[in-house]
């Protein structure tokens, strides 16, 4: 699909509305263009209709129109070959009488596809959480991997080499093994020249016989004639990296909301989704379940999560201060680290654990019980002392859970869109100010420049009488 069919679909069919949208959001646009006022509409889509910039273009405007959600089904096995979960969404132009999400009444379908109030479906990025969290670097080759036997050979023959070999660290890599050494190390000459990564002769030949071949067998002209380089090497990430010792990271697909942290000099590879911290109470709040609901909450596929940072963080309304967290996010990590090497597991066999009501070991106690302490402690930062969290096993669209209700679930994402927004409108406020500022300053050097233009004439003026 070329630039200018792009350009068509959004403007006669997307109202103008900019985004990097899927094709599926025109399909539901048209099609609900189309219908009478009787009608009612039902499409096959995957769930990132209801994510993103394909959620904003297409489902927003449709309910901004008056269109109403009044059945999902939320994850349908593609009875076909291919392994795929879809999503069907039926749409209408009247109120149904029954709004349903798997066969189940709910008081509203809102546009993120779940029964919450169609408030939450208001999510606007805050500056406040810019340039925290980002995607790892896309390596486009294998070639840069380096068995760890090998990696500790070269960095043992000469030092220098940790400029350019690092620990590398993969989604699989977070949520599989247990402790802090990963499978594999890799190279990463960043944005040096190929005359710079000559100087390290091992790292240089081993990419010049693994990825410079891969790179010249495409089509991509860049990569072929940097073959050396990363296809994105997110070299600012690195570059802010070097400010800690650890940074959390978190997988961009997984089943679980579970984030972990990494050596800070690691290579991160994408979609690995990397945050720039390392303190336990940053920790402590994005793994209780308030920030679990958010996730939870818009960007799933499935029974698979995808944290996607623009609409899982940016948008996050963090309370103004948590440090008081760190001491229960410290126990709590520890306590999760100690049980996944004592049992031998990564994390999502630990969470499968968790959330297994049979499963009543001493130390799945002490964790559940710790996990219920940490999300207690996070209320009081949104104003939510009174609110029963009701932690128990239930049933959810992600599956069977250790979690706390429906009721509390929906209020703290009614305080956290509340938050959001009010976070948003104050942004907005901030940078009209900004504005106003900067034009009185252009419209003041102007007036100025004015003056100046005058005076200097009538100087000249006066020489030439």
């Amino acid at each position: 699909m070329g630039v200018a069919y792009r350009e068509f679909l959004v403007q006669t069919i997307g109202n103008g509305r900019r985004g990097s949208a899927d094709l599926v959001a025109y399909f539901f646009l048209k099609t609900f263009n189309l219908l009478r006022n009787t009608g009612r509409l039902t499409l096959v889509a995957t769930k990132t209709v209801s994510e993103g910039d394909t959620r904003e273009v297409g489902l927003d405007q449709l309910m901004d129109d008056g269109a109403h959600i009044c059945a999902v089904t939320s994850a349908y096995q593609w009875p076909g070959k291919a392994a795929v979960i879809v999503t069907i969404v039926s749409i209408s132009k009247n109120r149904p009488a029954k709004y349903l999400i798997d066969n189940t009444e709910v008081a509203y379908i809102d546009s993120s596809l779940s029964n919450g109030s169609s408030m939450i479906r208001e999510r606007r990025k805050l500056k406040s959480n810019a340039n925290i969290c980002c995607i790892g670097s896309y390596l486009q080759g294998v070639g840069f991997y380096i068995e760890r036997d090998l990696a500790a050979e070269i960095l043992n023959s000469n030092p220098n080499y940790h400029d350019v070999i690092k620990p590398l660290v993969r989604g699989d890599d977070i949520i599989n093994v247990w402790g802090a050494e990963f499978p594999f190390y890799g190279i990463n000459f960043g944005g040096r020249s190929e005359a710079e990564a000559k100087k390290y002769p091992a790292a240089y030949d081993i990419a010049l016989r693994a990825v410079k071949p891969e790179r010249q067998r495409g089509k991509d002209k860049k990569l072929s004639e940097f073959w050396w380089r990363y296809k994105r090497p997110t070299l600012e990430l690195y570059k802010a990296a070097t400010k800690f010792s650890k940074v959390l990271v978190h997988g961009f697909t997984s089943k679980y909301v579970a984030f972990r942290f990494v050596r800070a000099d690691s290579i991160f590879v994408a979609p690995l989704v990397v945050f720039l911290s390392d303190s336990f109470a940053f920790f402590g709040l994005v793994q209780s379940v308030t920030h679990k609901c958010w996730v939870e909450n818009v960007s799933s596929m499935g029974n698979t999560l995808r944290y996607t940072p623009t609409d899982c963080f940016e948008t996050f309304p963090f309370p103004s201060n948590f440090e008081d967290l760190y001491s229960v996010g410290k126990e709590y990590y520890e306590l999760r680290e100690s049980i996944m090497m004592s049992r031998r597991i990564g994390l999502t066999d630990l969470y499968n654990a968790i959330h297994d009501s049979k499963d009543i070991s001493i130390d799945i106690l002490a964790l559940r019980e710790l996990e219920c302490r940490l999300d207690r402690s996070v209320l009081p930062l949104y104003g939510l002392n009174d609110l029963v969290l009701e932690h128990g096993f239930y049933e959810t669209k992600h599956g069977y859970r250790f979690t706390i209700s429906e009721k509390a679930r929906l209020e703290i994402l009614r305080c956290l869109s509340e938050l959001n927004r009010q976070r948003y409108e104050e942004d907005v406020t901030q940078l009209h100010q900004v504005s106003a500022k900067a034009l009185s300053t252009v419209k003041r050097a102007r007036r100025t420049k004015n003056a100046s233009s005058v005076i200097l004439s009538d100087l000249f003026d006066g020489d030439n009488a």
